[in-house]
């Protein structure tokens, strides 16, 4: 039987029965553990005549019971009692399987922790509607929740739900900690309702839980911290008269950031969600590049500790430390758009002169009194449509946020006033925004960093200057 998951838990129990590991026979237990933070936990106990006739547990194996596996089982910890006998073993794994990732499935059903982008915005939901009713008389009706509906790619389209109770306990105001199953998703296509169960289309469960992970790597960005599916049920529909098979399902130990330390992303009141979800098809084709599937998660890291605050009592980070996790996330930025993602060869070779050392950049650059780090970063800006042409000043701005990343990096006290520096992190964390909102192609609103209270913008990029193939 598959777990059942409810809002807001700590704990779920995922299996408690028989099982086998190597040769021994015994009594499988595992929790998925979700706070403070993911984490699969099992157990594996040996009684009696078993433990006599299989000796001692030495080392962890791939474990499997009734439907169910562990492929890369850890061990943490042992036990040995010779007298009892007893034999128990006891570890954390990164997933835990029901039945099997190959199967095909019509529609997957998934859970994800500390979603809180969907108590932060309006635009691109929909209320979850609740209305009370005596003798047939409204006598109330009430917010019960907000949902997105949106299209993936292929077909497939992504439901969205958090009910008002996980959105209660989401708010910043609230001051939670931890992290709590707070959303349910569905991944399902649209069919015509009069089209039969034996055509709707089906894809495996491993193919459907890539979309999933690919659209929580999408809703981390939004969400101001890591966010990933801590359980995926694949679903398959009867056909005929033959009976509705045992679902296929897989619990991941997903690293998800704390409520309390989540950060303020770009997202804004009138942000446009269900427009951002529709920009799945392109991240999806990003991390399909080795550029992407290796940089975007160390670019997402960076700005997370950008964003995020020190601590729950601390809205701020030391500004030294902001200022060189942005100066990293722009030059890891920088290097895969520029150089990694150019088709052109020679246009490639002339712009990473300006990554390489020695002097051959002079052959294709003039530096004009810059840096070649501060030429860099114009490069970049000037690409995604940050020019003074269209009445953007950013480049300016370049060589003053460098002299604070360099005075937060050595110990020499710069010329820059103590005032103008929250200015400085602030465009340069609306740098980072811009160019990944500009490389995912989206179109709609975001919070401007610049301006004063939540002031919210439409894109000051430029995306006629993205490649055609992305």
């Amino acid at each position: 039987m598959l777990p059942r998951i409810e809002p807001l838990v700590d704990t779920i129990r995922l299996y408690n029965n028989f099982a086998r590991m190597g040769t021994h026979q015994g009594r499988l237990t595992v929790d998925l553990e979700v706070n403070p933070s993911p984490l699969i936990k099992w157990e594996f106990e040996v009684l009696g005549d078993a433990v006599v006739q299989s000796g001692m547990l030495t080392r962890a194996c791939p474990i499997e019971g009734y439907r169910v596996k562990i492929d890369h089982p850890a061990a943490t910890s042992d036990f040995h009692d010779f007298e009892a006998p007893l034999e128990r073993l006891a570890g954390v794994s990164r997933e835990f399987i029901f039945g099997s990732l190959d199967n095909e499935i019509h529609s997957v059903c998934f859970y994800i922790a500390n979603a809180r982008f969907q108590s932060r915005n309006v635009v691109g939901q929909k209320r979850i509607e609740k209305i009370l009713r005596i003798e047939k008389e409204e006598i109330d009706d009430g917010d019960e929740g907000r949902v997105i509906d949106a299209e993936l790619m292929n077909g497939w389209y992504v439901r969205i739900e958090t009910r008002r109770k996980a959105l209660d306990w989401l708010k910043e105001r609230k001051s939670n900690v931890g992290t709590r199953t707070t959303t349910l998703g569905v991944l399902q296509s649209r069919m015509p309702p009069d089209m039969k169960f034996t055509d709707y289309p089906m894809l495996p469960l491993r193919t459907a839980v890539g979309y999933v992970e690919t659209l929580c790597i999408l809703l981390s960005f939004v969400n101001g911290g890591c966010l990933g599916p801590i359980y995926i049920e694949g679903v398959r529909y009867p056909i005929g008269p033959q009976k509705l098979a045992c679902p296929d399902a897989v619990a991941f130990a997903y690293k998800t950031t704390p409520v309390e330390l989540l950060g303020q992303s770009w997202l804004a009141m009138d942000s446009d969600l269900e427009a951002y979800i529709n920009c799945f098809p392109t991240l999806f084709r990003m991390m399909s590049s080795e550029a992407w599937k290796e940089g975007l998660g160390v670019v997402l890291a960076w700005y997370f500790q950008a964003i995020q605050p020190e601590h729950s009592h601390s809205p701020r980070k030391q500004w030294p430390i902001v200022a060189n996790a942005l100066g990293t996330a722009l030059e890891r930025l920088t290097y895969t758009i520029l150089v990694l993602e150019e088709d052109d060869p020679s246009q490639r070779t002339k712009l990473e002169t300006l990554f390489s050392r020695g002097g051959t950049y002079k052959k294709f650059w003039t530096l004009n009194g810059v840096t070649r780090t501060a030429k860099r970063l114009e490069t970049m800006l000037e690409r995604i449509g940050l020019t003074r042409n269209r009445g953007c000043w950013d480049t300016k701005e370049v060589s003053s946020f460098l002299e604070v990343r360099n005075q937060a990096t050595h110990p020499k006290k710069g010329s820059m006033e103590d005032a103008r520096i929250p200015g400085c992190l602030a465009l340069a964390t609306q740098w980072v925004e811009e160019i990944l909102l500009w490389r995912l192609g989206y179109r709609d609103k975001y919070w401007s960093r610049t301006d004063d209270g939540w002031q919210s913008t439409l894109p000051r990029y430029d995306l006629s200057t993205r490649n055609p193939n992305w």
